[in-house]
């Protein structure tokens, strides 16, 4: 097991890329995350509640947090991590993306560590 969160999640974001998805939504291609996480053996919370921030998409290890973006633009969503940062559950995030221009988000969001995970796929 990596030791700090920032490792853990720089090792899920190498095992997402290594895939190619099929999808016709973004709840096929969560699916599709989530059993890449638990097939490598994770302890992975599926939609997992972290108070006033939301809902993130998966807990992994019960300490990073993955979000899966198939639209949308960058400033939404740095505001959405930012809200998961600020959970002290949260020891880094990944964000596992088909989107080129979600690869801007920052390295760092209140002060945990942020990986992006850029996911090559298509729609089914």
């Amino acid at each position: 097991m990596p030791e700090t969160a920032h490792d853990l999640a720089t090792e899920i974001r190498d095992l997402l890329v290594a895939r190619r998805y099929f999808w016709a939504s973004e709840y096929e291609l969560q699916a599709g995350i989530g059993s890449v996480l638990e097939t490598a053996g994770y302890d992975v919370d599926a939609e997992h509640h972290l108070g006033a921030a939301g809902r993130i998409d998966f807990l992994v290890a019960g300490r990073v947090g993955v979000e899966v973006k198939v639209k949308g633009a960058l400033p939404p969503l740095i505001r959405q991590l930012y809200g998961y940062a600020k959970d002290a559950r949260i020891g880094a995030l990944v964000v596992a993306s088909t989107r080129a221009v979600h690869r801007g988000v920052p390295d760092e969001i209140a002060g945990v560590p942020v990986v992006v995970a850029p996911l090559v796929g298509d729609l089914l």
